[in-house]
């Protein structure tokens, strides 16, 4: 079993020698400090600290059709696809509907919510986020759990090991055939 994750070219020599690694920027403090805020406000159980994670796409294929999103804007393209072997990763894997965060940072941001959002308002994006996040009882079932997603992210705690990257290629060889 097999999952992905995207990075621009510069970060392949880190990647390579540290793993995939949660981002170190502070830019979403707010948006995950909201998170944990709203799942304890709403007794919601949320067993991960998402500032601290990695993401990764349940399918080369679904990375593939993330990287257009539905409202045509342009988005900074990675340049490197890293194959990850799930087998390896020792920590609980979550999955989550990766639409609803992209519809929080969305209403931080624009002045009117665009068509493509599919929450009510920013709260309403971050309840429907930590309601959708689930632990992926088997590696088996990510396929069929990521059917129920629009946008499906697999989320790990913490970085992933070099260990257990399988391979790594430009992405550019596989857009076209997917």
């Amino acid at each position: 079993m097999y999952l992905y994750h995207l990075a621009p070219r510069q970060a392949l020599e880190a990647i390579t020698q540290e793993g995939v690694q949660p981002s170190d920027s502070t830019h979403r403090d707010s948006l995950e400090a909201d998170l944990a805020a709203i799942a304890a406000e709403k007794d919601i159980a949320f067993p991960i600290d998402r500032q601290e994670c990695s993401f990764l796409y349940p399918s080369l294929e679904l990375a593939v059709e993330n990287l257009s999103p539905a409202d045509g804007r342009e988005l900074s393209i990675p340049e490197i696809v890293v194959v990850i072997d799930a087998t390896k990763i020792e920590r609980p894997l979550y999955m989550a509907e990766f639409q609803f965060i992209s519809d929080a940072i969305d209403f931080q941001y624009l002045e009117e919510p665009d068509d493509v959002m599919i929450s009510e308002s920013y709260e309403d994006a971050l309840t429907k986020y930590v309601t959708s996040l689930a632990e992926i009882p088997a590696l088996d079932r990510i396929e069929p759990l990521s059917e129920q997603y629009y946008r499906p992210e697999v989320v790990v705690e913490d970085g992933i090991s070099p260990a257990c990257i399988t391979e790594y290629f430009s992405l550019k060889e596989v857009v076209g055939s997917c």
